[in-house]
């Protein structure tokens, strides 16, 4: 099993997928980790349930949404959860869990949000009342080649392409773009590898370090959305931020720098960006 942080680093979404299915030891492995993976640090309880659709007509599947831009695909990660509090940024950091145990068993995977019906989904997973399905991902061996409509759809968006390292990371205020030292440079370099809708990157992080009234100095590393107003599903860009804690989380875990989630606003100016959560490094 290769680290977490290669996972991270050398995974990529996929939208074509070979007809050879996962093995079953693969399966019940994912299985059992999504039945454990099943609270965020928000407090939301998720239920997720891999989806299983070697039997389902094309044309069903094309009524859950996502049969145009996926293909190939009969198994997908789908999971439920009750809308209240920051159950997105819940969702987003346990499903890119799932994602990740996927990729370390050679499987591929591809977020979707905006492009498949919710409706389908949540008949499927038999949602109860104030219960929805942000999003899903297939799940499988990627096809040997890619379609060239994945491809002018990853030109689109930018898929590969990244923002530096100083427009999402800040020293002591936002007014202070930074680079980030030892550790915690390879924990955000996991965060800008992290996946987006639209490759927007909306995650900003800033750094702050506190003196507290006869103690030692706390450091905290305080995660804020930076969200784009143009775009059409709002409510992703909370996942993303899920997403991007979970890979920093990771990252750190495996790298020794010990912390974690806590609710922590710094006092500085945060110019309009939403606080979600903070890294507090003990």
């Amino acid at each position: 099993m290769p680290s977490i942080i290669e996972i991270i680093k050398n995974r990529k979404s996929c939208r074509s997928y070979a007809e050879r299915e996962p093995e079953p030891e693969k399966i019940a492995v994912l299985e059992g980790f999504m039945a454990e993976n099943n609270r965020g640090f928000f407090g939301s309880d998720i239920k997720f349930k891999l989806i299983k659709f070697n039997e389902t007509p094309k044309e069903a599947l094309k009524e859950l949404g996502a049969y145009s831009i996926i293909k190939g695909a009969k198994l997908f990660i789908a999971g439920i959860v009750k809308k209240q509090g920051r159950y997105l940024e819940d969702y987003g950091y346990c499903m890119e869990k799932n994602i990740l145990k996927a990729a370390g068993l050679g499987l591929a995977t591809c977020w979707l949000g905006a492009t498949f019906n919710r409706g389908g989904f949540s008949e499927n997973m038999r949602a109860g009342d104030g219960e929805v399905v942000p999003a899903v991902t297939p799940v499988g061996y990627a096809a040997e080649k890619r379609r060239l409509a994945e491809n002018v759809m990853r030109a689109a968006i930018g898929a590969d392409s990244r923002k530096p390292v100083e427009e999402i990371y800040f020293a002591g205020s936002f007014g202070n773009p930074a680079r980030p030292q030892d550790v915690i440079k390879e924990a955000m370099n996991c965060v800008r590898l992290a996946p987006s809708a639209s490759n927007k990157q909306p995650w900003r992080v800033l750094d702050e370090t506190r003196r507290q009234s006869g103690a030692a100095e706390v450091r905290f590393l305080h995660f804020f959305l930076e969200r784009d107003k143009g775009y059409i599903y709002p409510e992703g860009q909370n996942i993303d931020m899920g997403i991007a804690m979970c890979h920093f989380e990771y990252a750190c875990l495996e790298l020794g720098a010990g912390g974690r989630w806590v609710v922590e606003k710094p006092s500085c100016d945060p110019g309009g960006r939403e606080y979600i959560a903070s890294w507090f490094f003990l």
